[in-house]
């Protein structure tokens, strides 16, 4: 008996002395990132981008003729063959009765009928966005937000050669550097992981050999995107509520004014950026302790500046300024004033503030990074840019052109399937109808749409041959601009100069 017990607890030590030897190594070892994106269904019925038109005259007289031709034993099998792989004739009735909104455009079914079937685009698809989204941008937010992916074009692109915008940017990748060209899927590691924060340009000891943590504090976060303060008009507790759990989800951070932080919203403090001004910061202080970045809105920003850093020292500040004319000389100002990180925002169109002539974000983001350079700083700050960025392409982009990370702001509204009402502009000129929103639906929403755009940066950065998003700040030998290839092609010629 003393054997058969001294073996059990012997054997119970070892079990023990295991588990908490592999808890151990679960804890320390590195996970890769991973978005779980699920699918999330409509709760909208959405008008499908495609029309399926059919002659059903025609349709009944090709059936009647399979009939004739056919004996009895095969028709079975020819009423329940299928000519759609994407199931648009999936229904019982087949053909009379397309399934509209799974039609992609892939033109087989004209191809083998087209004297019975027409492919058109839906006129309701037509009337989606405003004058800055596109229906074909709106009806990819609504795919990537019900999948998680990034949309597959049947019928391929059939737009100009280059357009406005982010349009008039393409970028470059290389056919013959590809170490990492299958990091979507895992088998190689590509780092999309972002530092905010004031980035020191060496490392300082005190007398006790130590650094200090808190003169400089620089935060990480897995992905280069962050949720934009929504439009004034759209400040309610509901939609607050599902962007802090997708925030939360997701390890980054929503912009939100202080003022409609509750202490429902302050269970995620830690995935909150507060925005407040001059007036309101020192009435918030419960807020202000509980986050890790704050955010300043205001004309005196310098002096709020200084009492935050004075009274958080370990908190990241971040000065909320509009691209504006003459913003590359304010923000090297305030940099050399000890300024650690800028939310450079354009309106929702992305176009420049205050000017009869407004550039684009692109351009703007361009400008003031290479103003950083040219002054020996870029590497000291980190950048936020935001406005007009509303497509997964948008992001490597804007990365490209000098950002550190993109906050987003209508495409989270455009997948909670809010509708525009009218041209939204900016934060205070902006309408829509919000639907009731279910807040698990609307979190893996948002989730699903991060994943995709998450996605699409993998692919980029894998065919460029980059192991990480950080090299791909400012690398514009990586992108090609339209506007430089038409001065290097046709400038000398028409004996234009820019």
């Amino acid at each position: 008996m003393f054997i058969f017990s001294l073996f059990f607890g012997y054997l119970f030590g070892i079990i023990l002395i295991s588990a908490n030897f592999i808890k151990y190594f679960e804890i320390n070892m590195y996970k890769r990132f991973h978005i779980a994106t699920r699918h999330a269904p409509p709760l909208r019925t959405q008008p499908s981008k495609y029309v399926v038109r059919i002659r059903k005259s025609k349709f009944v007289q090709m059936l009647v003729e399979a009939f004739l031709s056919n004996s009895l034993w095969d028709m079975p099998k020819r009423l329940k063959s299928r000519p759609c792989i994407y199931g648009v004739y999936s229904r019982l009735s087949g053909g009379l009765t397309p399934k509209h909104i799974n039609c992609v455009a892939c033109y087989r079914c004209v191809v083998e009928h087209p004297d019975m079937i027409r492919v058109e685009l839906n006129s309701d698809y037509k009337k989606l966005g405003d004058s800055y989204w596109t229906p074909e941008q709106v009806w990819s937010a609504w795919y990537e937000a019900t999948t998680g992916r990034i949309p597959v074009k049947g019928a391929g692109y059939k737009g100009p050669f280059a357009g406005a915008g982010f349009d008039s940017m393409w970028t470059d990748m290389s056919e013959i550097v590809r170490p990492t060209r299958d990091g979507i899927h895992g088998r190689e590691f590509i780092s999309t992981i972002v530092d905010i924060g004031k980035k020191p340009q060496k490392i300082e000891f005190n007398k006790t050999a130590k650094t200090n943590d808190n003169e400089n504090p620089i935060l990480q976060i897995p992905i280069p995107i962050i949720f934009d303060a929504l439009p004034k008009s759209l400040v309610n507790q509901n939609i607050l509520s599902t962007l802090t759990r997708a925030a939360s989800e997701l390890n980054t951070f929503v912009i939100i004014p202080a003022d409609f932080i509750t202490q429902e919203l302050m269970k995620f403090s830690h995935h909150i950026i507060p925005l407040v001004n001059s007036q309101n910061w020192n009435k918030n202080k419960e807020i202000m302790e509980g986050a890790r970045i704050i955010e300043i809105e205001a004309e005196d920003r310098l002096n709020v500046w200084k009492d935050l850093r004075d009274n958080y020292p370990s908190t990241v500040i971040s000065l909320r300024l509009p691209f504006r004319k003459d913003v590359e000389d304010l923000v090297v100002k305030l940099v050399r004033e000890g300024a650690e990180v800028f939310h450079l925002f354009a309106d929702y169109h992305g176009r420049e503030f205050f000017t009869q002539n407004p550039k684009f974000v692109k351009d703007l983001i361009r400008s003031v990074h290479l103003k950083l350079v040219d002054e020996a700083i870029r590497d000291e700050v980190t950048i936020i840019a935001s406005g007009g960025i509303i497509a997964a392409e948008h992001l490597p982009k804007a990365i490209i052109c000098g950002s550190d990370l993109v906050a987003i702001n209508t495409p989270l509204l455009v997948a909670l399937q809010c509708e525009f009402l009218g041209d939204c502009i900016s934060r205070d000129a902006c309408q829509w109808n919000v639907p009731r929103i279910n807040m698990k639906w609307g979190t893996q929403r948002i989730v699903n749409l991060v994943g995709a755009w998450h996605g699409q940066l993998l692919e980029i950065l894998g065919a460029m041959g980059l192991r990480e998003v950080r090299r791909l700040r400012g690398e514009a030998g990586r992108a090609m601009f339209f506007e430089d290839l038409e001065q290097e092609v046709f400038g000398q010629m028409f004996g234009e100069k820019k």
